[in-house]
């Protein structure tokens, strides 16, 4: 069966509603993230889902770089009260041994008592010489322990069409690493600033009028470069994906970042993108998690693609689903004991922005 416990991939916990249908293909759509989180008296669980065909995913229309995955990804929310672990039955009565009697009409201990029957013991001696003879013979049965392959974690089962399932390990995004602090780094805030006035005082001292030309984009002479342009500062689209790149760095084999409450983490500039719709009730979505760019290669997407596999070095592009990040935004007042559809907001990967 399906765990409870939050993992990726694999199939949902039974308990949980059946998995949406592609709008496009109408095929069932297949489990990328389940999240079990328990608050209170309550237990919350939120799934994603996305059907991972190319010809799906190529119809979903992005603008400015975001869009909200209808009929090719969904997600789901069940929030209910925790539910009471089974408790273990209770030890069977035990059987009593009819060499003694609780009638209490013979209280005397009778152990070892002649009682004329000897076949009792018989019986006894003769099974204690069997177990002899098989533990000398080495043919006593063996309990087989279950073996893990070392270095990797076990993993529940998931049904042939489903993606490989992993279990999710919870641990706290680590800080920034600080950094160490050079002459050439005083008074420097980013690190173009420190190659911007590295180059500058390579230029004062550089005599070659060619060289000079070369690097400040002239083709007249610069003379100690003191007429050459100031190098172009990092884009605002380059230092937002610097900036995603570091905090994926701080743990690499991250594939669901879980911050309920706080902004989701984008690779290109989120300005331009479309406002989360509002709860039934009119009350704001709030960001829960995001699924991060490794979750797709962790998962194999490509292989379900529905798309021969390349070779050579368009066998490093994706073949189908590719996005740079996938944002769950959920409702403030979930109705208890009820599976409801929640917001996506799915991010285009920097590799198809243009």
């Amino acid at each position: 069966t399906a765990p409870m416990e939050s993992h990726i991939g694999g199939d949902a916990f039974s308990e949980l509603g059946p998995a949406p249908t592609c709008q496009h293909c109408d095929d069932k759509m297949k489990l990328f993230v389940q999240l079990h989180r328990t608050e209170k008296q309550n237990e919350r669980f939120i799934t994603v889902y996305g059907c991972p065909q190319s010809a799906c995913f190529s119809k979903l229309k992005f603008e400015n770089g975001f869009s909200y995955g209808n009929g090719v990804m969904s997600c789901r929310m069940l929030v209910r009260p925790i539910r009471e672990k089974a408790k273990p039955s209770a030890p069977a009565t035990p059987v009593k041994s009819s060499w003694y009697s609780d009638d209490g009409d013979d209280v005397d201990n009778d152990w070892g008592a002649d009682t004329g029957n000897n076949n009792d013991v018989e019986d006894l001696e003769s099974k204690i010489a069997a177990m002899e003879a098989n533990l000398e013979g080495g043919t006593m049965p063996k309990k087989e322990a279950a073996k893990t392959p070392k270095g990797t974690a076990p993993t529940a089962k998931a049904s042939p069409d489903s993606f490989p399932c992993y279990m999710l390990n919870e641990q706290m995004e680590p800080p920034a690493p600080r950094q160490q602090i050079e002459d050439d780094d005083v008074g420097m805030g980013a690190s173009d600033d420190k190659i911007r006035n590295m180059l500058a005082r390579y230029m004062a001292e550089e005599e070659d009028e060619d060289i000079l030309a070369a690097i400040s984009g002239t083709t007249g002479g610069g003379g100690g470069g003191a007429g050459g342009e100031a190098d172009e500062r990092l884009s605002e689209e380059d230092r937002i994906l610097l900036g995603f790149q570091d905090r994926l760095r701080r743990a690499p084999r991250q594939v669901v970042r879980y911050a309920p409450g706080g902004i989701p983490m984008w690779s290109i500039p989120s300005t331009q993108a479309p406002a989360v719709p509002s709860s039934p009730d009119g009350s704001p979505r709030s960001f829960e998690c995001q699924l991060l760019p490794p979750l797709l290669l962790t998962l194999n997407v490509d292989k379900f693609s529905g798309v021969e596999s390349k070779s050579g070095i368009n066998g490093m592009l994706s073949d189908g689903m590719n996005w740079g990040s996938v944002a769950v935004f959920t409702r403030a007042n979930p109705t208890s004991e009820v599976e409801t559809e929640e917001v996506l907001l799915i991010q285009k990967s920097v590799d198809e922005v243009t």
